[in-house]
């Protein structure tokens, strides 16, 4: 099991190499890895440092759940959503409120943002080789295309490489107005 946390739930210092840059702090989070729920549950109490109130265990009332089965044109293969339903109709009869929903952020706009973060805040981390002419070419055939594929988080990775710091503002300008709306999301469901 692992938990990826809420950026700034765990502090990042000491993490990593004493060389890793700073750069990474919208990249990178903190989070306990175990072998039950139960472990990362208690790992967790033990290292955030601060002082969000415990979740509650009482489930005596019914959780507004909700439920996409798709992002962008991705929708799940017929085993997996023959599982989703399973799920939601055990939810159903357990009481609790499932129904379709989902933040309302261009998602497609949020992929490619995230992108242009990570492309960004790993250019300014590499070395100044691939900086180069000669250096960025290898990076893109290697990097981008050899391990990461020519899909659009690949795009979105190179545009965000070549990003000035005002397209990479906006970007995380962007990011910020995301986190907001799904705050105000949170706000009526549960789950």
């Amino acid at each position: 099991m692992g938990l990826r946390t809420s950026d700034g739930r765990l502090p990042l210092d000491d993490i990593g190499p004493e060389n890793l840059p700073s750069v990474f702090h919208h990249l990178a989070a903190a989070g306990p890895m175990s072998r039950s729920i139960d472990d990362l549950t208690l790992m967790l109490s033990v290292l955030d440092d601060t002082t969000s109130p415990p979740v509650s265990d009482d489930l005596s009332r019914p959780l507004r759940i909700a439920v996409s089965t798709s992002l962008l044109d991705v929708k799940p293969d017929d085993d997996t959503h023959r599982l989703l339903k399973k799920l939601t109709d055990g939810l159903i009869s357990d009481g609790h409120i499932v129904e379709s929903a989902s933040p309302s952020v261009d998602w497609e706009k949020a992929f490619r943002v995230w992108g242009v973060i990570v492309g960004n805040e790993y250019q300014r981390a590499v070395p100044s080789f691939f900086k180069s002419m000669i250096g960025s070419a290898l990076l893109d055939a290697y990097l981008l295309y050899f391990k990461l594929g020519r899909g659009p988080l690949t795009r979105a990775f190179r545009e965000g490489f070549r990003a000035n710091a005002s397209a990479y503002q906006e970007a995380l300008d962007f990011r910020t107005r995301c986190r907001r709306v799904a705050g105000d999301f949170f706000n009526s469901h549960d789950l």
